[in-house]
C-alpha cells in the first residue's frame, strides 16, 4: 500500500560497529600523521 519493502531493516542497529570503525581509521590517520611530522628526515 504504501510501497515499504516487506521486511524493513534498522539501520540504527549497526551503529556501534560503524562508530568502532570510524575510531580505528581516526586513529590510523592520527598515527600516519605523527610518522609524517616526528619520523621523517630533514
Amino acid at each position: 500500500m504504501y510501497g515499504l519493502p516487506p521486511n524493513p531493516v534498522v539501520t540504527t542497529r549497526d551503529l556501534p560497529s560503524m562508530w568502532k570503525h570510524a575510531g580505528v581509521a581516526a586513529a590510523t590517520l592520527l598515527v600516519g600523521l605523527a610518522a609524517t611530522f616526528f619520523g621523517g628526515r630533514r
